[in-house]
């Protein structure tokens, strides 16, 4: 009787260890794919600044260029 209760016991045991192997596992890899759609979305974000950067740049340059190209008109005007 003892030994089957023993049995019974170190059964459910290795059952329940397994049950948390594998959750740990599935947790494992939840973590890996977050923390490489972190990176993507870290990626994203800097090419996207980068891109913004530029178009505000060329805004800011043509800009420029308008204003030296009206004042050299008013300039050739006198």
């Amino acid at each position: 009787m003892r030994r089957k209760l023993i049995n019974k016991c170190l059964s459910l045991l290795f059952l329940y260890r397994a049950f948390i192997e594998s959750m740990a596992s599935e947790n494992a890899s939840r973590l890996t794919a977050m923390q490489k759609a972190e990176e993507n979305i870290e990626e994203r974000l800097d090419n996207l600044n980068s891109q913004f950067n530029r178009q505000r740049q060329n805004a800011i340059t043509e800009e420029l260029l308008d204003i030296i190209a009206g004042f050299e008109a008013l300039v050739r005007s006198f």
